[in-house]
């Protein structure tokens, strides 16, 4: 697909490890930022590393030019000082409900380095879990089957939690047959 890629410079690295010195790749698709890229510019990025682009623009429209985005600077900041953070579990519903309905009253759990933490879903399928922050693995305790849904960004097994971060995933029915 047709693209740009762009040279940027960081002046602060709040999350990550991108360098000092860093390429992002843009396609030329529905996918592209919302703002115009301006040499000399300042700008808030969020970013994803992809194995086959490097790094690309996070889909959360949170980036944008920085005199535009002081308002996420001042919330990320407080979420810095947050001890903790939150991991989000969905089980069915959404975009594919067809298939895997919400399942409500189900029990999540959360087990890593600093111990076992748990709750339930709501009647849209949605738990969110309180942890401290550590590394940890998520799982379903129901009657039946779950896997991971293939889009989720995070993989239940490898969760890292940082004080301020969260994590979401989200689980469907597993297919019959596997």
């Amino acid at each position: 697909m047709d693209g740009h890629l762009y040279e940027m410079q960081a002046e602060k690295i709040l999350l990550g490890n991108v360098g000092k010195h860093f390429k992002v790749w843009e396609e030329n698709s529905s996918g592209r930022a919302s703002f115009d890229w301006e040499p000399g510019r300042s700008y808030l990025l969020f970013l994803l590393r992809k194995e086959d682009r490097g790094w690309v623009l996070e889909g959360c429209g949170n980036s944008g030019p920085l005199e535009k985005k002081q308002s996420a600077l001042q919330e990320i900041e407080a979420l810095r000082r947050r001890q903790g953070g939150m991991i989000q579990v969905a089980i069915g519903g959404g975009v594919f409900a067809s298939w895997s309905p919400a399942v409500s009253n189900a029990s999540v759990t959360a087990q890593g380095t600093n111990g076992t933490f748990s709750a339930t879903t709501n009647d849209k399928g949605i738990a969110d879990i309180h942890v401290p922050a550590g590394q940890y693995t998520a799982a379903v305790d129901a009657n039946e089957a779950f896997e991971p849904y293939f889009m989720s960004y995070e993989q239940p097994k490898h969760l890292e939690i940082q004080n301020g971060g969260c994590a979401q995933i989200q689980f469907v029915a597993a297919k019959q047959g596997r």
